[in-house]
């Protein structure tokens, strides 16, 4: 009697490891996933490597291409100015002006809603889709945007929570921020 209740025990606690773990996988994962996928882009490496990455759902993965194959367009706006990043992992206009304003807000619109489609299916691919997506958005969307800004060159922009523009002075990466606990 005394093994069994022994082997129930550890049984049980075996079981709670095994929550813990996986608990804390999928929370690491959205950073890993994040800096994985900006460092492909970035790079403008092979669809492939893309196509390889462990968390490539074919949602993630079809909007990561159209993002990697984006890049070259968005660049050179990065480049000059006219447009920035945001630390909820999204594009944002810094200068309107000019002849070109149309074409590059639309540019600016299709990238947002292709990241929005890759954060929602990276929330699903480590298991916070459906009910908890909502709840989860912001830490995948926050995973997302200090990729992108920790791996950018020095004298692009960003956008700061306040609405503030700030020139990145460093490849240096930025202090992590804090999010409450879901």
């Amino acid at each position: 009697m005394k093994c069994r209740s022994l082997l129930l025990a550890l049984c049980l606690l075996a079981g709670c490891k095994t929550i813990d773990v996986n608990a804390r996988l999928g929370a690491q994962a959205s950073p890993l996933q994040a800096r994985e996928l900006v460092g492909l882009v970035y790079a403008q490496a092979p669809d492939e490597a893309i196509t390889r990455l462990d968390h490539a759902t074919s949602n993630f993965m079809a909007r990561g291409l159209r993002i990697k194959a984006r890049w070259p367009q968005l660049k050179p706006e990065f480049e000059a100015g006219r447009i920035g990043l945001t630390l909820g992992g999204f594009v944002a206009l810094r200068d309107e002006a000019g002849d070109a304003a149309a074409a590059l807000h639309e540019l600016v619109r299709e990238e947002n809603v292709d990241r929005a489609v890759l954060y929602g299916a990276g929330a699903d691919q480590v298991g916070h889709g459906g009910d908890d997506l909502q709840s989860w958005l912001p830490y995948e969307q926050s995973g997302f945007g200090e990729a992108w800004v920790d791996q950018a060159p020095a004298g692009w922009w960003y956008l700061d929570e306040a609405g503030v523009w700030h020139q990145k002075d460093s490849s240096a990466p930025l202090k992590p921020r804090e999010l409450p606990l879901i």
